[in-house]
């Protein structure tokens, strides 16, 4: 079980909940440069550091769109990523023992929960666009980035579990330069 103290941990490594917390809560405006700075700084995480992010930040969304059904659901779904992936992800920073195994089954499920997350996101987004219009953006660039996220995930896992190319041996003029074969599927 994750304690305050480590979900804190784990919000200060990623930044973005904690940037996305101080604008819902009015303390930091959200200006085009920090629209900006919120894509860039998601979108360089690997997918895992950016399905925790987008679920912390999904999860303050969420405590800010009310009581909507969309909300609820929003929220769980948060919740339920951050008890599956926050406790291995600070193990993992912390250069702490991470069983291999367990942490590619727990990690091959990403895609799918980067995919959700930006569905859920998207109902909620008409949402926001008619309470708080600064949620609604933070709300699009969520979605924006779990969407892309999910395709990084999905190639990554791909590439994992596709079989190592055996180069060929082939004799060629000392001048040729051989390029690795590439498999297709």
């Amino acid at each position: 079980m994750l304690k305050p103290r480590d979900l804190a941990s784990v919000a200060t490594k990623l930044q973005v909940p904690i940037i996305v917390s101080d604008i819902l809560n009015g303390t930091e405006e959200l200006s085009d440069e920090t629209e900006y700075a919120l894509h860039e700084a998601i979108s360089e995480l690997q997918p895992d550091s950016a399905l925790l992010c987008i679920a912390m930040s999904g999860a303050k969304l969420a405590n800010a769109g009310g009581k909507a059904t969309c909300m609820r659901v929003l929220e769980i779904e948060c919740r339920k990523i951050i008890d599956e992936y926050a406790m291995l992800w600070l193990r993992n920073a912390e250069g702490g023992s991470v069983d291999e195994d367990q942490a590619f089954e727990t990690l091959s499920g990403a895609q799918e929960d980067l995919e959700d997350l930006s569905g859920l996101l998207d109902n909620c987004l008409s949402i926001f666009e008619h309470k708080n219009p600064d949620a609604a953006i933070i709300c699009n660039i969520l979605s924006i980035q779990a969407s892309a996220q999910a395709v990084i995930a999905e190639a990554y896992f791909e590439a994992i579990g596709s079989e190592p190319v055996v180069p060929s041996v082939q004799t060629l003029p000392s001048n040729v330069i051989q390029f690795p074969l590439h498999k297709t599927v």
